[in-house]
């Protein structure tokens, strides 16, 4: 089973992670700022590792887009999904955080359509990811990469979300 981490130690991994990229400079510094959207963006839109890290620009569709239809929310297009021989080979999540939608579109800003979000290994974001946990004093919860998803589940479940309902919650 994967530990599903808590929404505050979520956003706590964040805020650890972006004080990291405000002490750093050059490279290392864009891979905290990184870390820390993305780890966002697999948390409310509850994707796979491999799903979040292999997002390139062409692959977001921003609120200002006509894919949005109005809405405060980031639609991101899964290409090949672990489901796919259920669900078929092309699917999308939903982004479905006002702020995390922000911190995404900022991250996206002045890409070109085919860079990737992670321009670094997986391993190299899991390193981090266990890295602002342990300065949290989270070692101990082995908080990962693949906890971002059942934390999302957890959090949409006890805040009663309907299916249904989450695009628009």
């Amino acid at each position: 089973l994967r530990t599903a981490i808590l929404v505050q130690c979520m956003l706590g991994l964040c805020m650890v992670a972006r004080i990291l990229a405000l002490e750093a400079s050059g490279k290392d510094a864009c891979l905290w700022w990184a870390c820390s959207v993305l780890c966002e963006v697999a948390f409310f839109g509850l994707f796979r590792p491999g799903e979040v890290l292999a997002l390139r620009r062409y692959m977001v569709s921003l609120p200002d887009g006509a894919a949005s239809l109005g809405g405060p929310y980031a639609l991101c297009s899964v290409l090949m999904p672990k489901n796919r021989r259920q669900l078929g080979r092309m699917q999308f999540g939903v982004v479905r955080s006002v702020n995390t939608t922000a911190w995404l579109s900022w991250l996206c800003e002045g890409l070109d359509s085919l860079s990737k979000l992670w321009p670094a290994s997986d391993h190299e974001f899991r390193r981090r990811v266990k890295h602002a946990a342990a300065l949290l004093g989270l070692a101990d919860w082995r908080i990962l990469p693949s906890s971002f998803r059942p934390g999302g589940t957890t959090f949409y479940f006890t805040a009663g979300a309907e299916p249904g309902r989450l695009l628009y919650w």
